[in-house]
């Protein structure tokens, strides 16, 4: 299932976007704008770096390990968090357990 949801995000996005594979720590960075960005290694710090407001990238953890972002991310209903897991464990239009899709605003980090 994990290898089949990563496919599905790859053919949805590769039309549109760039795709980076990294293996340990690193900073999500403008460059990075509209892009995917997998992670293929064991756990891993993201540094959410200083991007422009409407920045949006979407982070894929294919690993064995957690993803720890440095700064926390506004989920809604007043809740963050700061890491995403290795698995596929909850499913929802849009957002898989181990994919997000970071939106940053001019003042906060959001993930959908």
């Amino acid at each position: 299932m994990k290898h089949l949801t990563l496919i599905l995000s790859l053919l949805i996005f590769s039309s549109f976007a760039s795709v980076r594979s990294v293996t340990g720590n690193t900073s999500i960075v403008t460059a990075d704008d509209n892009d995917i960005v997998i992670a293929t290694g064991s756990n891993a710090t993201f540094t959410l770096s200083s991007v422009s407001s409407d920045f949006t990238v979407t982070v894929i953890n294919h690993g064995t390990g957690t993803i720890t972002f440095s700064q926390n991310v506004y989920v809604g209903g007043g809740k963050t968090i700061n890491t995403l897991g290795n698995y596929p464990a909850e499913m929802l239009p849009g957002w898989v357990g181990n994919t997000i899709r970071l939106v940053y605003d001019g003042s906060i980090w959001r993930g959908f």
